[in-house]
Order: C-alpha cells, then sequence, then structure tokens
C-alpha cells in the first residue's frame, strides 16, 4: 500500500476523537456512528453527510456552521438521501444550519422490482435542550419516473425540549420537505402510483429538563441576549447590578412539506379504450404530538432601596402551519380510434384524481411575562399569540381526454387551524423591600 494511497483514504473517512475537547477538525465527508465528548461544528465551516449519520456527544453539539446532507450522482445506487441523527446528553444548539438532501430519481423503472423516487433526508435531534436560531430543513422526495411512486418528503423528529431566538419576519426555523410527484401510469390494469406526502414533524418528550436547568444552560452556552443593567443613582454600591428579568426564549416556527402530484392516469387501448383514472394527490405534512410552549420571562432583579427590574417579556408562542395538500393526478386519454368515420375518440376519458389532504396546524401557549422584582418592579409583558394555518386540500385533478371527457377529482379537504392568544403580562413586584 503506498502512502499516498493510505492519506487518500485517511482523508475520506472522518474521525472524531472520542475524547475531543471541541473537535474543530474533520473530514469532508461523515457517515455511520460517531461519538465525540463535544461536538461544534464552527461558523463559516460546512461538514458534509454522505451517509446516514449518527452524531453523539456526551455533553453538547454547538452547530455554528453549515451541516449538508448529500447525495453525489444520479448513478449510485442509493435513492434514499441521508438520515442526520444528532444526540446529545445536555444541549443541541443550532445557530447555523442542518440541511437535508432531496432524494434521487429511483433507477429501477421497467424491472421486476417497482422503484420510486427517493425519500428525502429525515432528521432527528435528541437532547434535554435543543435551541435553535438558525434553521433546520429535512429533504424533499424525488419525483418517480413513468409506473413510479414519489419519494416522501423529509420527517423531522424533535425530541426533547425545543426552543428558539425570534427569527425574522417571514422566516421560519423549521421546514420539512416536500412530497415527491408520482410518475404517470403505463398500465390500465395496475393502480395508479402514489404521489409523496409532505414530512412530518414529531413533538416528544419536552418535560426532559426543568426552568432552572434551562437557565443554567443558557447562562453557560451565553444563548440569547443579556438585559443591561438599570442605571440608578446607587448602582456603584451594589455588589450585583440591577438588572430586569431574563426574557423567555420563544417557541418555535415551521411549516411543513407540500404533497406531491397526483400521478397521470393511463390511456386507453384499443382493448380497453377507457382513460384510467389520475392518481390521488399526495397529502401535506401534519404534526405529532405538541410543540414546547413559549419561555416565561425571568423575576426582575432586587434593586432596594430603588424600585426593582422589570419582570422579562415571556417568549412568543410557537407556530408550525400544515402542508397542502398535493393535486391529484389527470385523468388518462380515451383510445383515439383513427380508423373510426370519422376518427374520434371512442369511450370516455378517465377521471380526474382526488386531491390530497393538508395538513393541520399547530401551536402552544405563549410565555407568561416575569413577575417584577421589589420593590414595585414593573411586570413583563407576556409572549405574543400565534395563528397557525393548516394545509390547502389539493385541487382535483382535471378530467382526461375522451367522448366524453373524464370528470374531474374531488377536492381535497384542508388541515385545521389553531390560534393561541398572547401569554398575561406577570405580576407588579412586592412593594417592600425583603428583610
Amino acid at each position: 500500500m503506498s502512502l499516498m494511497w493510505l492519506c487518500a483514504l485517511l482523508l475520506r473517512v472522518p474521525q472524531i476523537p472520542a475524547a475531543a475537547d471541541s473537535p474543530q477538525m474533520v473530514g469532508p465527508e461523515l457517515s455511520g456512528r460517531i461519538l465525540a465528548e463535544r461536538v461544534e461544528l464552527p461558523a463559516g465551516k460546512t461538514w458534509i453527510v454522505s451517509g446516514d449519520v449518527e452524531l453523539e456527544s456526551k455533553t453538547d453539539i454547538l452547530i455554528r456552521g453549515d451541516l449538508i446532507a448529500h447525495l453525489r450522482s444520479p448513478a449510485e445506487r442509493r435513492s434514499d438521501a441521508p438520515r442526520i441523527v444528532l444526540r446529545a446528553s445536555q444541549v443541541i444548539h443550532v445557530t447555523g444550519s442542518v440541511l437535508g438532501a432531496d432524494g434521487q430519481t429511483g433507477r429501477n423503472s421497467g424491472s421486476a422490482e417497482r422503484s420510486r423516487g427517493g425519500h428525502g433526508s429525515s432528521i432527528l435531534l435528541d437532547a434535554p435542550l435543543i435551541v435553535i436560531e438558525g434553521t433546520v430543513w429535512s429533504g424533499d422526495g424525488a419525483p418517480g419516473r413513468a409506473g413510479e411512486d414519489g419519494g416522501f418528503g423529509g420527517d423531522l423528529v424533535l425530541d426533547g425540549k425545543c426552543l428558539g431566538v425570534r427569527r425574522p419576519s417571514g422566516t421560519v426555523h423549521i421546514r420539512t420537505g416536500n412530497g415527491g410527484h408520482a410518475g404517470a401510469a403505463v398500465d390500465l390494469a395496475a393502480p395508479a402510483p402514489m404521489a409523496g406526502r409532505g414530512g412530518n414533524v414529531v413533538f416528544q418528550n419536552h418535560e426532559r429538563i426543568d426552568a432552572s436547568s434551562v437557565q443554567q444552560h443558557r447562562a453557560r452556552l451565553r444563548i440569547g441576549v443579556s438585559t443591561p443593567a438599570i442605571e440608578t443613582s446607587k448602582k456603584a454600591f451594589r455588589p450585583n447590578p440591577c438588572t430586569n428579568g431574563t426574557e423567555g426564549m420563544d417557541g418555535l416556527t415551521g411549516v411543513m412539506g407540500t404533497g406531491g402530484q397526483g400521478a397521470t392516469g393511463a390511456n386507453g387501448t384499443s382493448q380497453s379504450p377507457q382513460g384510467g383514472p389520475g392518481g390521488n394527490g399526495g397529502n401535506g405534512g401534519t404534526y405529532s404530538g405538541t410543540p414546547t410552549a413559549g419561555e416565561a420571562g425571568g423575576t426582575g432583579s432586587d434593586c432596594c432601596p430603588d424600585k426593582g427590574g422589570t419582570g422579562g417579556t415571556g417568549g412568543d408562542a410557537p407556530r408550525f402551519e400544515g402542508g397542502s395538500g398535493g393535486p391529484g393526478g389527470t385523468g388518462g386519454s380515451a383510445y383515439w380510434d383513427a380508423m373510426a368515420n370519422p376518427p374520434g375518440y371512442s369511450a370516455p376519458g378517465g377521471t380526474g384524481g382526488p386531491g390530497g389532504t393538508g395538513g393541520g396546524g399547530i401551536v402552544n401557549f405563549a410565555g407568561r411575562g416575569g413577575t417584577g422584582g421589589p420593590k414595585n418592579g414593573d411586570p413583563g409583558i407576556g409572549g405574543a399569540g400565534a395563528f397557525a394555518a393548516g394545509g390547502n386540500g389539493g385541487a382535483g385533478g382535471v378530467g382526461g381526454r375522451g367522448t366524453p371527457a373524464g370528470d374531474s377529482g374531488s377536492p381535497g379537504s384542508s388541515g385545521g387551524n389553531q390560534t393561541a392568544q398572547q401569554a398575561p403580562s406577570g405580576a407588579h413586584g412586592n412593594p417592600l423591600c425583603p428583610l
């Protein structure tokens, strides 16, 4: 084995030392199970996920740069995009991005094995506390070729208390993948190929950590913006600065993926002249479980004998919008009889496929404002409420050409909406100073 060949091999296989305090250098591609004491992806750096990966830390996982899944080329046998699993015993903190890959179009069309479009990357984040300031997006499902199903949009599983820092208007923390379109039907005797569904979000175990532990981790990792000290005439004589209560972190925001378009029905033949029905549109992404509520604001500090600090503002309510259902497929055309006099369609066109069902939207409570500090500290403002729209139902497919033309498909039903009200403000601080 040559030295050059050995060096090239080592560069291709990422290694994170099990006892590393803060691994800064890894290979350009990650796959398999990787265990580390602590994981930090620096800002401005990119790590590529080339195969299913489970990155596990004995403490924290800090994503400051970009963790991106990637399928190298359509020539590879794999059509499903890599799955990303991040597990930490304490905190997962994402200020950069975790981005899944899109699936690839299947490669077994025409063989005995029925192929399909590849599923998009699914992502699992597992830690007692998960804080997302950047973006986490799973991958889109790939479209199927003729006779093939569309791939599913990638799912996102959040296992732990999940909070965020307010995003700019019009942006979200989380987005799941869109479903792949179904390939056109090619066989009147077989069911139409299935469109891929939009990616789902699963919320679980968000009571794994208590409020005081959350604050300890926030202080340790400097998560969120610190509140400036209140200027008072006696500040110089206090051992601690007089501050307002800590602002509560927001619930996360997200959008679930859209369902893929249904398959176009198979065309009629001389033996079976009626056009085949269009396929169902894929269902929009939806949710399971309940997202973590906005965090309550902290208590204002004791500024006695001056007025106490103002209670912290509560965190905004979480908001996840359901994915829209995909449109139904167009019905297949009837057989065109060129020998008829005059030539024309010899049977009805196929019925359009029904639209997919929209996924439901979901919210949870906003965080209550914090209590003012003694003496008579002002109450903190409650966090903002939220409206989460359910996804629209997909349009019914157009009927196929024929004599007569096929009927249009029925539209899909929309997902349900949910609303969270603004949280109440906190209480005024005690009018008396502590003894």
